[in-house]
């Protein structure tokens, strides 16, 4: 339906709904602030995205993600990615992940599906669709009478 409407997914980075109960588990076995950590978040949020674009189907899916920015009321956010001035910090963590893929993500996807779900983009394109060119087509497309050059 979101595809149909051209809407948007605002992908919330709250770990207990991105993850799943083995990631949040892994998870708790983790040091606060370690790298191991921080690399099950990106498959999380990663395997989140992928998942979306396998279930539309096609290359437009990477059109309508992006972050979710609910930071105020969040209470089990990522401590690496917890507020909207780590969003950078977020955006080229995701990219590297994107350029490096892991051999598979957590059983879900392979590496070759990861490959063919990007559907030719960069990660560069990607990150840049996730955290803001989405955003600004969405609201282009829903409110064209309030053009953001004025």
């Amino acid at each position: 339906m979101v595809s149909k409407t051209k809407g948007l997914i605002g992908l919330i980075l709250d770990r207990f709904r991105i993850c799943g109960g083995i990631v949040a588990e892994q998870i708790k076995n983790t040091e606060d602030f370690s790298e191991e950590r921080k690399q099950l978040y990106l498959k999380s949020i990663a395997l989140n995205f992928l998942y979306i674009v396998k279930t539309i189907g096609n290359k437009s899916a990477w059109n309508y993600i992006s972050i979710g920015s609910d930071f105020d009321g969040m209470i089990n956010s990522f401590e690496f990615y917890d507020t909207t001035e780590k969003m950078p910090e977020l955006a080229k963590d995701l990219e590297y992940f994107f350029n490096h893929l892991p051999d598979d993500i957590f059983g879900y996807f392979s590496k070759k599906e990861m490959e063919e779900l990007m559907y030719g983009y960069s990660a560069k394109e990607i990150i840049e669709k996730i955290f803001s060119k989405n955003a600004i087509q969405f609201y282009l497309n829903h409110f064209p009478e309030n053009d953001l050059e004025h």
